[in-house]
Formats: structure tokens, C-alpha cells, sequence
């Protein structure tokens, strides 16, 4: 991502030709300086996710269990890691349409931890969650 909304993205000054092409794109926002205080933007997106990952160690280094996967249109696992107590359940709708998805897991609900979407809810119900299209759902599973 380019640095700045400057010339060569912020890499080299003006007039300089930098080795690798820079995208015309970073006039439009495509920036770190023009992303770095909007919560809804790419780099936000980002820095979400990784904190996540950083403060759950199952998400780290916890095992892969695949789930549901006979489904096409979405792909479902969990990570657990035996050495802390923790299991998350990954869900990532692939597709345009939203979609209801069940777990038949030990538990009974999950905590959510980060959603692409606006969700109304800290828990959800394994036996019916309502995924978006092309939603990114993580939840702890107790």
C-alpha cells in the first residue's frame, strides 16, 4: 500500500523514477496517510484482524478442524488450541447471498470476535448463524 497520497505514493520525490510502477490509484484514497483515521477503511480492516489473531493463541497455533465441508459456498473450521483452553469457529460466506449455517459442536453458542459486518450480537446460537455475503465471522467457542 502506498504511504501517501503524494507523488510516487510517498515512496520518492517528485520527478524521481522509482524502480517498480507506483498504482495511480493512491489519488484516490488507496493510502495509508488517507486511511490511518477512517474506522471503515481497508487499513482499519486490517489492523482489526491482527489484533484479533495477536490476543487469541488458538488462532495462532491452534489445530485445524474443517467443518461442514460439503458446503461450496462457504467455508467453515475451527482452530483449537489444547494448550490454552481455546476454540474459534471461522466462518468466510464465499458467496452473494447470505446464508444460515448450524454447527453440530459441543457447545451450544459462541462469543463473537470479529465480523466484516455489523452484527447486533455478542453470541450466537451454533444451531443458526446468520452469515452476510461475503462476511468474515470469527467467534470463541467455550
Amino acid at each position: 500500500m502506498q504511504c501517501a497520497n503524494a507523488p510516487n505514493g510517498g515512496f520518492s520525490p517528485a520527478g524521481v523514477v522509482t524502480w517498480l510502477p507506483v498504482n495511480p490509484n493512491t489519488a484516490q484514497g488507496i493510502n495509508v496517510s488517507d486511511q490511518l483515521d477512517d474506522a471503515s477503511s481497508l487499513l482499519s480492516f486490517y489492523k482489526r484482524m491482527l489484533q484479533v489473531r495477536r490476543e487469541n493463541p488458538a488462532l495462532i497455533a491452534g489445530d485445524y478442524v474443517p467443518l461442514n465441508e460439503d458446503q461450496d459456498d462457504y467455508l467453515a473450521f475451527a482452530r483449537s488450541s489444547a494448550a490454552h483452553g481455546q476454540t474459534c469457529l471461522m466462518v468466510l460466506n464465499m458467496s452473494l447471498e447470505a446464508r444460515t449455517v448450524a454447527f453440530d459442536l459441543e457447545a451450544d453458542s459462541a462469543r463473537l470476535l470479529f465480523s466484516s459486518r455489523d452484527r447486533s450480537s455478542e453470541t450466537e446460537d451454533l444451531s443458526r448463524i446468520a452469515i452476510a455475503p461475503f462476511e468474515i465471522y470469527i467467534a470463541e467457542i467455550p
